[in-house]
C-alpha cells in the first residue's frame, strides 16, 4: 500500500464521496477497504488520528459517522465511551480506506490528475 496522500487529497477524496454516497454505502466501503487491508492484529502506530479529543475534524460527518459504526475492533476510543471522541486508527487501515474512497470517486467523476495517477498505480499494485 503507497502512502502518497496529503491531507488535503484526503478531505478532498472523503468529502466527495461523502457527497455522493449515502452512509449505508460508506459503510460498505469502509467494509471493502477493511478486507483488502488484510490488517490482523493489536492495535499498532504509526496511526493517523480523525478527530481530536474533543471530536473535531474536518472530514464530512456522514463519513465519520460510517467511521465509528464500521469500525470496531482497529481504532482506539479515548474519553467518553459513550461518545467515542477521540478516533485513532493504523494508517495502513487509513490510507486503504482511503483508496477505496478515491476508486469509489473515480469510477463517476473527474479527479483530479494527480489522484487519477494514484489510483490507477494503486489498481495496477505499483
Amino acid at each position: 500500500m503507497r502512502e502518497e496522500f496529503l491531507d488535503e487529497d484526503i478531505l478532498k477524496i472523503w468529502t466527495a464521496v461523502s457527497h455522493e454516497r449515502s452512509q449505508k454505502e460508506l459503510m460498505g466501503l469502509i467494509r471493502a477497504g477493511m478486507k483488502k487491508c488484510k490488517y490482523y492484529g493489536r492495535f499498532r502506530f504509526p496511526a493517523s488520528q480523525i478527530t481530536d479529543y474533543k471530536g473535531r475534524t474536518r472530514l464530512p460527518r456522514k463519513a465519520l459517522n460510517a467511521l465509528r459504526y464500521t469500525l470496531g475492533w482497529p481504532i482506539q476510543i479515548d474519553g467518553d465511551r459513550t461518545l467515542r471522541k477521540n478516533i485513532i486508527i493504523p494508517r495502513v487501515l487509513w490510507y486503504a480506506l482511503t483508496y477505496e474512497a478515491l476508486a469509489l470517486w473515480a469510477q463517476n467523476d473527474d479527479v483530479p490528475q494527480h489522484l487519477a495517477e494514484l489510483c490507477l498505480q494503486n489498481d495496477l499494485g505499483l
